[in-house]
């Protein structure tokens, strides 16, 4: 239990990190439009043509998070503990491995804090750990989605959890096409787009793992999954 909670702990500081990057990103982005609307009309001119030729900026959308669920007591039997047991060894795995992404995508963000180059792989080529990353939490979703939860965990656990890899695999794509855009304003939207989705994958990973564990406590599962 130890390592999801690092990894937790971890992860919801890069919610901050990413706001404050984009913030920061936006705000220098602004002031540097305005040093150039004072530098004359042939300045104004040439970042209105700019301005022309670049596509639309996309729109940063919210993000659903799922609230806990309190996992229903049910009177086990031979069937139910059989379903709970397989469901519990399939779903540790992809839960680990998603936390472990998350915290490895979470020292590349902290170094992002002071340095927001280190978010991109060099000038306009996206991050390779990034680029890895995303594929690995599309291939956790996956995995995921063929696995048949029962009805005791389909709301408290699979839910959340399918919510927050998909989240964070948004994310990810979102980051890597920032560095990818040379346009300010959208490589900024982008970037904000990205750390509403990292908070959405936070909260609903807490969720699922809280509820993962609880799941061993509350039915004698803890010796399944050792």
């Amino acid at each position: 239990m130890a390592s999801f909670e690092k990894s937790l702990v971890v992860g919801i500081g890069i919610v901050g990190i990413l706001v404050v990057c984009c913030l920061g990103a936006i705000f220098g982005a602004q002031v540097a439009r305005n040093q150039e609307n004072g530098g004359g009309n042939r300045q104004t001119a040439v970042t209105n043509q700019t301005n022309q030729s670049a596509p639309p900026a996309p729109s940063p959308t919210a993000v659903p998070t799922l609230p806990p669920v309190e996992l229903p007591e049910i009177a086990l039997n031979d069937t139910n503990l059989a379903l709970l047991s397989a469901y519990a060894e399939e779903v540790k795995p992809i839960l680990e491995e998603g936390l472990t992404v998350a915290e490895r995508d979470g020292q590349i963000l902290e170094a992002g804090k002071e340095n927001p180059e280190a978010l991109c792989g060099g000038s306009q080529v996206a991050h390779p750990t990034f680029v890895a990353d995303a594929a690995v939490m599309d291939r956790l979703l996956t995995e995921l989605e063929q696995v048949e939860a029962p009805g005791e965990t389909a709301a408290a656990i699979h839910k959340p959890l399918t919510e927050s890899l998909r989240l964070w695999g948004e994310a990810l794509d979102n980051l890597n096409k920032s560095c990818e855009t040379a346009v300010a304003v959208e490589r900024d939207l982008l970037r904000v787009g990205a750390s509403l989705q990292a908070g959405g994958a936070i909260l609903n990973f807490h969720v699922a793992s809280d509820n993962f564990w609880r799941l061993l406590v509350v039915y004698g599962l803890e010796a399944v999954t050792r």
